[in-house]
């Protein structure tokens, strides 16, 4: 049984395309020097602690004029540094994150899409095989891109409003 060019063809099409998803597994160390900076970054002293007290400030919240861990953390103080390590709240703020980035996107047209099929008769025929390809384009019928905008606008505002709940 000789391979075909067109049968060669297709497995080299198909491993191109299948290669890419493949992960392998390699066994590493464990980095402890980037361990220790994040563990460390955790700190009262660090900035983000300090940002995230600037920002509230901005907001109008009743905060300590400023933040100095060295003398010991009083309640204002402590709930501060709290709010900025809260993993609930970092989710929640991730989460906003999310709806923001759809914000930016909404209203626009799908990307185009490519496909390809090979298919091969089973049956003896003159020409088992068929190769398709196809380009898919969405076009919106609505015709209201505008209100897909303004609802994601909501939604961002939803978000950042669940988030300053929370905090």
């Amino acid at each position: 049984m000789s391979i075909r060019p067109t049968h060669l063809l297709i497995v080299c099409a198909a491993a191109l395309v299948v290669a890419p998803g493949c992960a392998t597994y390699r066994e590493q160390p464990v980095d402890l020097a980037a361990w220790d900076a994040a563990w460390h970054g955790r700190d009262p002293f660090a900035a983000p602690v300090s940002a995230f007290a600037q920002r509230l400030s901005t907001r109008g919240a009743a905060l300590p004029a400023r933040i100095d861990p060295a003398d010991g953390l009083d309640l204002a103080e402590a709930e501060v540094v709290a709010l900025v390590f809260n993993p609930t709240l970092h989710a929640a703020r991730l989460r906003a994150g999310v709806a923001d980035a759809d914000a930016r996107t909404a209203g626009r047209w799908d990307d185009p899409a490519f496909s390809f099929s090979a298919l091969r008769a089973v049956e003896s025929v003159a020409k088992p095989w068929t190769l398709l390809g196809g380009l898919s384009l969405s076009l919106p019928l609505s015709g209201r891109l505008g209100l897909e905008r303004e609802h994601a606008e909501r939604v961002v505002a939803a978000s950042r409003l669940d988030v300053a709940a929370q905090e």
